[in-house]
């Protein structure tokens, strides 16, 4: 339930503040959310409100070093540089932002994997076959194609390279597998094949363009080539395919908004406001990304450990919490918060002030952060940029069969 953001809102308006939930202390005031985003955090074995399953994560359960960044603690907050030195690792040689621009810049590829997206969207319709139950065309075929060319620079027609990870990533939910309990269950009744399948694709992610040629470096606090495959391979699961997947179907209006109640956000479609942009106009389609994410964040909330002994007001009351309490950081709700966003709130506009520098919705409040700023962000952003232009195009060339989508 700590995940469904309606009921969090629920809690939060019958709190009047910070609340309990989950095992923690939620976050209610917008500045104190954004100061949580921007300072150093200490971290345990969660996503979100959920609990990661430590024997899961890599590489625990071959060595015993931890290298998944999202349970590494900032060093200004009691880590160890870790997390510092192999997410410098991942930004040096996979989310470089003059390899993977030059990358999408590749028209001779690009404008393959695009020119049959929109083949598909044309063919399939604005249906959920195209969004999600079709790994071999539409939307999740194009996403695994284009996000392991442009972060890890693979073949996107070389389906010898392509079905392993689609087997992985879309056949049997990856994500799941670093999940306490929920990951067990499904492996066990499920997904069987789970540890071969993601050995075979940690070893794709090894020998990718991207990662050949790394080698163990002291900058980077030894991390081997296997370790940083096999991080990766975890943000990927849990990120990399998720977060575009989830933020490309709010904006293109195949998921409603959340349910807030005494409001009709859920009630508003997107497609008439798609429909109505600009699609010359780049920045116009960017700050509609951004407005979706406002409204619906990809990812809801994180968290941090509290570092020392705390106070805050519980139903009016000052509540004392120990050191080592899970704090949740609700991104979501800072982006609905009304005495920040004011009167239109729910309501969508594009075109209001301080939208991107104050979205909290890449782990970050606009381009500030502590470290944690989500490292796929420009190569989303490009991305859903360029799949709005392509497929709004095709909506306008052909009025009688997506006019009522």
């Amino acid at each position: 339930m700590a995940n469904q953001v309606p009921y969090l809102y629920r809690k939060l308006k019958a709190n009047g503040g910070d609340f309990c939930c989950a095992g923690g202390v939620w976050l209610s005031d917008f500045d104190d959310i954004a100061q949580a985003l921007t300072e150093p955090q200490a971290r345990s074995y969660r996503l979100a409100s959920s609990l990661i399953d430590p024997k899961h994560i890599p590489m625990i359960p071959e060595h015993g070093r931890n290298v998944f960044l999202l349970s590494l603690s900032d060093k200004d907050a009691g880590g160890n540089g870790d997390h510092e030195a192999f997410r410098a690792a991942m930004d040096d040689f996979v989310f470089n932002d003059q390899i993977t621009m030059e990358r999408q810049n590749n028209t001779a590829i690009c404008d393959v994997l695009f020119s049959k997206l929109a083949s598909d969207y044309l063919e399939m319709g604005h249906s959920d076959t195209f969004f999600h139950k079709d790994n071999d065309r539409g939307w999740k075929d194009f996403l695994l194609r284009y996000l392991h060319y442009v972060v890890f620079g693979l073949d996107p027609t070389d389906d010898k390279i392509m079905k392993p990870l689609d087997k992985l990533h879309n056949d049997s939910a990856s994500a799941a597998y670093y999940l306490k309990h929920v990951g067990n269950a499904l492996q066990c009744c499920a997904f069987r094949k789970w540890p071969e399948r993601f050995t075979a694709a940690g070893d794709i992610y090894a020998k990718s363009p991207a990662l050949k040629d790394f080698t163990t470096q002291a900058k980077y606090n030894q991390i081997t080539n296997h370790e940083l495959s096999m991080a990766l391979l975890a943000i990927m699961s849990l990120a990399g395919m998720v977060g575009p997947h989830t933020l490309g179907v709010i904006c293109l209006g195949q998921r409603p908004f959340n349910d807030y109640a005494g409001h009709d956000t859920k009630d508003i479609d997107v497609t008439k406001i798609w429909d109505a942009l600009d699609l010359d106009n780049r920045e116009e389609v960017k700050n509609y990304i951004f407005e979706c994410g406002r409204l619906r964040t990809p990812v809801s909330n994180t968290h941090k450990i509290a570092t020392a002994e705390f106070t805050t007001k519980i139903r009016g009351k000052n509540v004392t919490f120990p050191k080592g309490t899970t704090i949740f950081i609700p991104m979501q709700l800072a982006m609905i918060n009304e005495a920040f966003w004011g009167p239109t709130t729910f309501k969508f506009d594009h075109n209001r002030e301080k939208l991107c520098p104050f979205s909290m919705m890449f782990h970050s409040v606009g381009d500030k952060s502590n470290g944690r700023l989500c490292p796929g962000r420009g190569i989303a952003m490009r991305m859903l940029t360029d799949v709005l232009i392509t497929l709004g195009k095709v909506r306008r060339s052909h009025p009688e069969k997506f006019q009522s989508t």
